[in-house]
């Protein structure tokens, strides 16, 4: 199966298995969404002290939903916690679920992932460990596959600007938005199949987009890859809203294959409700789907 990223959230060649793929990178989970090494170019990001989201994976030209995806976070003093939970909106045999979670600091106006753990069931019964030493600029990657047995170890390095994939959706809160169209932040990207690969967040401007929540005033953001791999990925998209703390709400490229439409990664439901502020008059912009599917 090929499984946005995490929040986001929430990666670099599309997989069949739940290994995120950099197309990726800006739409799963919230799943979701990447860490701060140090301030990397972000200002500092807010973050509640409970906070829980639910997001509908979809084909853009449809409403069937592909993976579903629930997560919530907890914030005392300097550690965050984000505990997620999807499954790809199958039954029976083919029912695969997965259960995730990042354990984060606040460092430098953002956040540091410190140990990212996913595991999935059903038909699928796969392992990923990444713990970080940002100090060293390395982590540990560990993979199973519980079924067959097949393990996978390897030690990850980056720079000094590196961002882990799975808090994305997260720091991105922070990105300069004021500075206006045309801004970028550069760096490597620690994806959660332990790969790392180089690349940019652009700002594309402004759009009002319809919601599950309305019409919104947002921000556009581009994800582009460095090298031959930006100039064979497909463009991927992400939507933040205008107003602060600017929210994650909408994820748009390509995480089931070239042959395969695009897919959408959207925020259905949203706590605390009242940090979403719907605007008056129509979308301005791409249009956006209604909510439906399984609900959590």
């Amino acid at each position: 199966m090929r499984i946005p990223l995490t929040r986001g959230a929430s990666s670099v060649y599309t997989q069949t298995t739940m290994r995120s793929s950099v197309w990726l990178i800006l739409g799963v989970f919230p799943l979701a969404v990447p860490v701060l090494a140090a301030s990397g170019g972000f200002e500092t990001m807010e973050v509640a002290p409970r906070e829980s989201g639910v997001q509908f994976i979809r084909y853009a030209d449809g409403q069937a939903i592909l993976y579903n995806y629930r997560w919530e976070l907890a914030r005392e003093g300097r550690r965050v916690t984000v505990n997620g939970k999807g499954d790809n909106n199958k039954a029976g045999a083919e029912r695969v679920e997965w259960v995730e979670t990042s354990e984060m600091e606040m460092a430098g106006g953002g956040l540091r992932t410190r140990v990212w753990i996913k595991e999935s069931s059903g038909a699928e019964k796969e392992s990923w460990r990444i713990e970080y030493d940002w100090t060293a600029r390395k982590a540990a990657y560990t993979y199973r596959d519980r079924a067959s047995g097949k393990t996978e170890a390897r030690t990850v390095t980056f720079g000094p600007r590196a961002f882990a994939a799975d808090a994305m959706h997260f720091v991105l809160r922070g990105f300069p938005f004021e500075k206006g169209t045309g801004t970028a932040i550069k760096g490597e990207f620690v994806l959660t199949d332990g790969s790392v690969t180089k690349g940019a967040v652009i700002h594309r401007g402004e759009e009002r987009i319809g919601t599950a929540f309305g019409p919104l005033d947002t921000f556009k953001l581009e994800f582009r890859p460095s090298g031959i791999v930006g100039v064979l990925a497909p463009k991927m998209f992400i939507w933040y809203t205008k107003t602060t703390p600017h929210l994650f709400v909408r994820y748009d490229g390509k995480d089931d294959g070239f042959l395969k439409p695009r897919t959408t990664n959207e925020l259905v439901k949203y706590s605390p409700e009242a940090r979403i502020r719907p605007e008056k008059g129509p979308p301005r912009g791409e249009a956006g789907s209604e909510s439906g599917g399984q609900a959590f």
